[in-house]
């Protein structure tokens, strides 16, 4: 019952941890119980950032130009 609850948990926090990627929170949540937590993690470190994220950036680089 334990480790069910600590694997869930785990899904769950990378899954927060998802919202900012391109993947987002659903999709790292279904990748991480399909390939457990640590599977998980390793896919959202290789997922890049979400095009919200790629925008404000870009944004931020064009406004330390002006």
């Amino acid at each position: 019952m334990i480790p069910t609850l600590v694997f869930f948990a785990a899904v769950v926090v990378l899954s927060f941890l998802g919202t900012t990627r391109r993947l987002g929170f659903w999709g790292t949540f279904f990748a991480s119980i399909l390939l457990t937590p640590v599977g998980g993690l390793l896919l959202l470190l290789v997922a890049g950032p979400s095009a919200a994220q790629r925008r404000s950036a870009a944004q931020r680089r064009v406004a330390r130009r002006t």
